[in-house]
């Protein structure tokens, strides 16, 4: 019969032990070793089962046994006690359960030693802190302590709440503060307690009398401290007495360790119980006199129950030696206690270690008002604060508002802008005075304006508790004429002149900005929340780079925190707003899209925009015009898109009554920015940011010259000359003043051209403001398609909105804390903290290009971008290229069809997302609702690579394969289930907060002891909706809390952009392509290590069951589908080394029909199978398939290599080897080529291409596969599986035995033999090389 394959695991395992030790070989152990193989080949071949390897192993443990260095040799078998250390210590290491289980292990006796009593109290010590003892024991008491204080907890909380009012006890609900009173209460901490109650606003004395009401505080620590002992003792007892009998017997006797566990138990609980009860007693004396009391009265207890409990006669002597046991095993126990207390105290360090603050919040909010703001003007240098200032708006007694106030005390002037004409005035400062400007005082008088100022002077003096003495240095920074001697106080606030007074109110106005900042800075957790943790990395290896982390764990100050939370609100506000806008236009008509008819829908749109323009349409008695209902809705989305702008400070200019977004067609956008940039280029010399370059006579004739002369593009020119109000057929001019009058008019159209251009082209701050500015450029460059302008004017609408909210309407909000990083960098490095200031440079760094990032503005930065245009350009090229052929021309669908139960059903759970379904496949007002949302706003584009496709052929080609593969629509699908999935979860987890139950998410949860936080369903509920933006679970959230919920939810599930989720690297746009792909697997990495941290921490459970759940199933149905697809595309049987559990499939199905053999026993189902169902699913599935390799070693070499290099290698090798072929098959090798070209093209043409093989190139193949196979097969039976071996070969025959099948002879006992011996030469050469 042939040699099983556990003979060769054998052979193989003594062969390894041998080289282990290759110096202590002799020439008979070789011989003896290759005697065995002639042996098993003899076996193999002739049949010959008589053969017996009992003469092997006899010799194998010959053989180990005189190969091994030394019987002494410690290191074999882990830690052991050294010779040099003294008896009781290594007596005590002989009689823990750790040394004992290395004893019986290794086949050895335990060692006795005589020792006197400390020796012995010593050796018991040291028995029970050993790795395995210390385990034991805490793992015993951690369960006991549990279950009493699970027992003791409910019946405390009922004896607090008879203790309060039913005021009290909703304030302590209200504030979840019941469950952490009770606490406090079962921990002994009484004054924690009564002071998280006061916290909650009730009285000192009704919270004290409540809790010294809640429970007999000795009685119930004795409870928990008798349940921990008894648990703790009794587990380690009958674990001990197992090792002991196993080491000295060889035998575990049952009844034995039974017994010996129940006296443990009983030993455990009354010395366990009667420490509280001691302290309690001795409570007036120091704590140390207390322990010590405890401990001797534990002694004690321990000696004089143990004889009785072992039954041995009561003596004197049997006493001592009891108490000298006892001695020591309490100390052990103490020892175990204060190890486990220092190792769980060291690792809540380590967790919860925060960042030193760097500054304290006043420093923090001084220096961002104070700091010069980044991207100014070199004359400029303004700060946060003159931002503000010059936004405030100044009313004069005739009620001309007027803002920019800037004040010139060297030439006694106010400079100020009329805010209606924006014409700019100067005023002196008697002038300023006697016209009254004010901002809100209502004065009608000089003197009732001084009055009013004076208050709100001294107002914000009395609020800040600002000094006298620092008061009057504010009086005489702001006086600029001496004092009149009739005054006699020359500090008065009547001393000071109109414009002095309104410089001090300024600066007291300032001073309480800096307050107000620093107090919200305070209230956020400045020194607290606000403060980054320190990661464990961080504090092993704090110079680790850090490239490749998530943004959001790079954060090490809290300016960094504040601007990540500014982040991810801008992205939600930004595609919420739009999402609302679209929905508008939708529901408008605004928006209609179609297969067919595409040219009526375009004239319909184009109709459109004429109408909006029309002044008839916006009389309502002019109602029976054709489309008023529409463009009288569209014209309603306008005004409100207008509306909330200016509410909030963005400068749209006057309302226009009959307005249609000013948006220039892109193609003629693209020739208007090149003309520009080639000027630029041309002249470089020209400093394009001077106010007064127009007004120059160089720049006038130079520009005049390029229009003249053709040298712009015809639609500038045309457009050059409409704006400076010169016909295209004017003649040329006649005079020199004549031309030297067209030359400055043209330059000035040339100079608001530019400028206007280069924001609608470049812009991510202005375009929405720019897009209704009145610039004249011809009607025919203007897009008219309302679809295409309304849709695009409503994303520069929400991304606007969203910035001035979130960042300021200049980005001040932002710029003034990397000013204040910066500020704070520099001082720290002039103190000599270098390490400081690098921190502080790099947390300005990280907030800037996050802000880049976020807002796109990292596009069209230099910094971040490749100088030459035509680089950047095929970059892109090549992105939408690889988007195309893998996403497109790919199998991607199919594995995104699983994302919900990956991710979304890994958080909600399966209910919220199958009502969701339901629900937007029967309510059109519902699907309505949750489109508002915004989540389906987000397009595959930005998902793989931060952009949208460019507008070239690639670009095309991309965005129609990605939409013909239907991933596209199932992208867009999978976001809108999400996002209502998160509002039906979200309407039951407010049930469940509210003490409605309506989820059994938390049912089975995690011990504190396994590191889990056991917390009520309710408290769970609560937790959960704040994370997802819910913070009042008792009120029904706003519109916008639910759908921005739904948002933030579908955007992280569903993997989508978002800024925080990715590392710094991968959102440069000059390494972004070498990224692409790779973002799947990373981003659904991290969804799900996050999603089960954070919920088994609490306790749930649940989305571990629903991952596995997702990964089998969901891997099942992609594996299926994708194998018959790709045998449909190719026409041949596809070799999957997958098998399906499905019990539907019948066995033996051939793979013509579905597929290969799928049906299983799933007990023969290895890691490998489970590992590859999880990656089938989801994000990892879509990986999985643009791998699409059935060598893993060739496989791994994506996780390394960029997927655009690989691609490149590819090309490079079908030319290399078609030119190869050219010598040999001459113009044969045309045909050879398709198999070549293959591999870069998708999986869908790679499969289709198979049918276009040649017979020489399919037996290559077949070749290739067959001999990485072979090699699988024979590892797997030298290691001895035999399961794996026969499964590798039935799936290869079944795919390819009729062309090249493996056969016996390629498994036989020479191929094998062979195999081990190229393997122990390579193990021998290394070594060899090593150890010369």
């Amino acid at each position: 019969m042939p040699t099983k394959p556990q003979d060769y695991r054998i052979f193989s395992n003594s062969l390894d032990k041998l080289y282990q030790n290759p110096t202590s070989v002799t020439q008979q152990t070789i011989d003896r070793f290759y005697e065995t193989s002639d042996y098993l080949e003899e076996d193999s071949k002739y049949e010959n089962s008589s053969f017996s390897l009992s003469d092997f192993y006899k010799e194998k443990d010959k053989q180990i046994e005189r190969i091994k260095v030394s019987s002494d040799d410690e290191t074999l078998y882990g830690f052991q006690a050294p010779s040099w250390t003294p008896d009781w210590i290594k007596s005590g290491y002989n009689r823990s359960i750790t040394g004992m289980s290395i004893k019986a292990l290794n086949g050895e006796k335990i060692k006795e030693y005589d020792l006197n009593i400390m020796e012995d109290i010593g050796a018991t010590i040291i028995s029970m802190v050993q790795p395995v003892d210390l385990a034991t024991g805490i793992l015993g008491g951690g369960v006991g302590g549990f279950a009493a204080r699970q027992a003791l907890k409910t019946g405390t909380k009922e004896a607090l709440k008879k203790g309060l009012s039913k005021t009290a006890t909703n304030k302590l609900i209200a504030n979840k503060l019941d469950d952490t009173v009770v606490k406090q209460i079962l921990k002994n901490t009484p004054n924690k307690a009564i002071q998280v109650m006061t916290g909650a606003g009730i009285k000192e004395n009704i919270a004290r009398k409540a809790v010294e009401k809640a429970g007999p505080r000795v009685v119930q620590r004795a409870l928990i401290e008798g349940a921990k002992g008894s648990a703790g003792l009794g587990f380690y007892q009958g674990l001990s007495t197992a090792s002991y009998d196993k080491v000295t017997t060889g035998d575990i006797d049952e009844v034995k360790v039974l017994k010996e566990t129940l006296k443990g138990m009983t030993l455990g609980a009354v010395t366990g119980a009667s420490s509280p009860v001691v302290k309690s007693v001795l409570k007036n004396l120091n704590p140390l006199t207390q322990e010590l009391a405890s401990k001797a009265v534990e002694t004690i207890e321990f000696g004089t129950l143990s004889p009785f409990l072992n039954g041995q006669d009561i003596n004197p002597e049997t006493l001592v030696e009891s108490y000298i046991h006892a001695a020591g095993v309490v100390g052990g126990l103490t020892a175990q206690k204060r190890a486990y207390a220092f190792a769980k105290k060291g690792i809540k360090s380590i967790k919860e270690k925060q960042f030193d603050s760097p500054m304290d919040a006043e420093t923090a909010a001084r220096y961002i008002l104070e700091s010069e703001l980044p991207n100014q003007p070199k004359k400029s240098k303004k700060t946060s604060r003159n931002l503000i200032e010059s936004q405030e708006v100044f009313v004069n007694k005739y009620g001309t508002k007027f803002d920019n106030l800037k004040f010139s005390d060297s030439s006694k002037e106010v400079t100020l802008r009329n805010v209606k004409t924006r014409k700019v005035d100067k005023l002196n400062y008697d002038q300023f005075n006697d016209l009254l400007f004010r901002r809100q005082s209502k004065a009608r008088t000089v003197a009732g304006l001084a009055k009013s100022r004076n208050k709100q002077i001294l107002d914000i003096k009395d609020n800040l508790k600002v000094p006298d003495s620092r008061f009057k240095d504010y009086i005489d920074a702001v006086r600029l004429t001496e004092v009149d001697p009739k005054i006699k106080n020359k500090y008065s606030l009547n001393s000071l002149s109109g414009v002095e007074r309104l410089k001090l109110l300024n600066e007291m106005r300032h001073e309480k900005r800096i307050a107000d900042l620093s107090k919200s800075f305070s209230k956020a957790g400045w020194e607290g929340s606000l403060l980054p943790k320190q990661r464990f990395i961080d504090q092993v290896l704090p110079n680790l780079p850090k490239a490749y982390r998530q943004a959001k764990n790079r954060a090490t100050t809290q300016l960094e925190v504040i601007s990540f939370r500014d982040f991810d609100n801008y992205n939600v506000r930004e595609l919420t707003l739009l999402g609302g806008y679209l929905q508008q236009l939708q529901s408008a008509g605004a928006l209609k899209r179609g297969l067919f008819k595409k040219q009526a829908l375009l004239d319909d749109a184009k109709k459109l925009a004429d109408r909006l323009e029309d002044p008839n349409y916006a009389n309502p008695k002019n109602k029976d015009l054709p489309d008023f209902k529409r463009v009288s809705e569209v014209r309603r989305i306008l005004d409100k898109i207008w509306d909330d702008a200016n509410s909030i400070g963005i400068d749209l200019g006057p309302k226009e009554e009959f307005y249609f977004p000013r948006m220039i067609k892109p193609e003629i956008l693209k020739i208007f920015n090149s003309d520009i940039a080639k000027f630029g280029k041309d002249n470089p010399s020209l400093a394009f940011d001077s106010k007064g370059l127009a007004k120059t006579r160089e720049f006038q004739e130079l520009v005049a010259g390029y229009v003249r002369n053709n040298q712009f593009d015809e639609a500038t020119i045309k457009s050059i000359k409409k704006i400076a109000g010169i016909a295209d057929d004017a003649p040329e001019p006649k005079t020199r003043s004549e031309q030297r009058d067209a030359n400055k008019r043209i330059a000035e159209a040339f100079d608001t051209f530019s400028k206007n251009i280069t924001v609608q082209f470049s812009s991510k701050a202005k375009n929405l403001e720019f897009a209704r500015k009145n610039i004249d450029i011809p009607k025919d460059f203007l897009e008219r398609d309302a679809r295409l302008v309304l849709a695009r004017y409503a994303k520069q609408a929400s991304s606007r909105i969203a910035e001035v909210e979130n960042f300021g309407v200049k980005g001040e909000r932002i710029y003034s804390r990397i000013s204040a990083l910066r500020k704070s960098a520099i001082n720290a490095r002039q103190e000599g903290n270098s390490n400081l200031s690098k921190r502080l440079e790099n947390s300005a760094k990280t907030i800037d290009f996050l802000f880049k990032s976020a807002t796109t503005r990292i596009e069209l930065d230099p910094t971040y971008n490749y100088k030459s245009s035509f680089i950047k350009s095929f970059w892109n090229n090549v992105v939408d290229f690889e988007i195309g052929t893998k996403i497109g021309l790919g199998f991607a669908t199919i594995p995104n069809l699983t994302q919900l139960s990956i991710s979304t059903a890994l958080r909600t759970g399966y209910y919220p997302l199958m009502r969701a379904m339901v629900k937007l496949s029967t309510d059109q007002e519902y699907r309505n609702l949750v489109k508002k949302s915004g989540s389906t706003n987000l397009s595959v584009f930005q998902q793989m690579h931060n952009l949208e496709p460019t507008d070239t052929f690639f670009g095309k080609f991309a965005d129609v394969t990605t939409k013909l593969s239907g991933f596209q629509k199932i992208n867009e699908f999978n976001q809108l289930i999400s996002a209502a999935a998160a509002r039906e979860w979200i309407s039951s987890l407010r049930k469940t907060a509210n003490g409605k139950s309506a989820l059994l998410d938390v049912g089975f949860q995690t011990p504190r002891l396994l590191g889990g936080n056991r917390i009520s369903r309710r408290q769970w509920a609560i937790e959960t909706l704040k994370e997802l933006g819910i913070s009042d679970y008792k009120k029904p959230p706003t519109e916008r809390q639910l759908i921005e919920s739904m948002y933030r939810f579908s955007r992280d599930s569903q993997l989508q952009r978002n800024v925080l989720n990715e590392p710094l690297v991968t959102q440069d746009p000059r390494w972004r392509p070498f990224f692409l792909f790779k973002k799947f697997g990373y981003k659904q990495f991290n969804w799900v290590r996050e999603q089960l941290d954070q919920e088994v921490s609490r306790g749930n459970l649940f989305p571990i069951l629903r991952l596995g759940m997702a990964g089998m199933a969901g891997g099942e149905m992609v594996s299926y589908a994708r194998d018959l697809l790709s045998t449909w595309i190719s026409g041949d049987e596809i070799y999957d080394k997958n098998r399906y559990i499905l019990p539907y499939l019948p066995k033996t199905m051939p793979f013509s029909d579905v597929g290969p053999e799928q049906f299983i026993d799933i007990s023969q189902l290895t890691i490998d199978d489970y590992l590859d169902r999880f990656a089938s699913v989801g994000a990892m599935g879509i990986v999985s398939d643009i791998v699409a390799n059935e060598n893993k070693i060739r496989a791994l070499e994506f996780a390394f290599k960029p997927a655009v290099v690989q691609d490149f290698s590819k090309i490079w090798s079908a030319m290399t080897r078609t030119m190869q072929d050219t010598k040999t098959y001459g113009l044969g090798t045309a045909k050879r080529i398709p198999k070549y070209i293959a591999p870069i093209t998708g999986t869908a043409p790679r499969r289709f291409l198979q049918r276009f093989e040649t017979t020489g190139q399919r037996i290559e193949y077949v070749k290739r596969i067959k001999g990485l196979r072979l090699g699988e097969i024979r590892d797997a039976i030298i290691e001895g599986n035999s399961n794996k071996a026969v499964r590798i070969i039935e799936d290869y025959n079944r795919a390819f035995g009729s062309e090249n099948p493996i056969l016996y002879d390629d498994y036989d006992a020479d191929a094998i033999t062979k195999r081990l011996e190229n393997r122990i030469k390579k193990r021998s050469y290394n070594i060899i090389r090593s150890n010369p």
